[in-house]
């Protein structure tokens, strides 16, 4: 799995920089804006902004791999928030599903943000 944790603006100036170079990896516009929302809040301590650049099949279990703060346990909120994605230059966009999670840890009072993508074929598909 590859992730991208972002902890400052200036992290994210160089990713929004760096982007057009990642190829199959690029993200889209809209969630590079969203990043930048999103670091505006204070994030606590050890906070920071979690991007899982592969697509996720497993929701909680990706997730938690993506994160990775042992000792330390993650409490996972109750809402997911979709991220419609509309941007008609990243044509790869199509298939997939963006969403926002949020994290919080207690020991640190963090909170720690991951944007994630699920395939669209994937989503809606009903295990066996």
């Amino acid at each position: 799995m590859k992730v991208i944790k972002i902890f400052s603006e200036n992290q994210l100036l160089l990713l929004r920089n760096i982007n057009p170079l990642l190829g199959k990896y690029r993200l889209p516009k809209r969630i590079l804006k969203r990043m930048h929302y999103i670091l505006e809040e204070d994030l606590g301590p050890q906070g920071c902004l979690i991007v899982i650049v592969t697509p996720v099949r497993d929701d909680t279990h990706d997730i938690e791999d993506a994160v990775n703060v042992y000792p330390f346990k993650v409490q996972f909120s109750d809402s997911i928030e979709g991220q419609e994605i509309k941007d008609m230059d990243y044509s790869d966009s199509k298939g997939r599903e963006w969403f926002l999670e949020k994290l919080h840890i207690q020991e640190t009072n963090s909170d720690i943000y991951v944007l994630y993508f699920i395939l669209k074929k994937h989503l809606y598909r009903v295990p066996q």
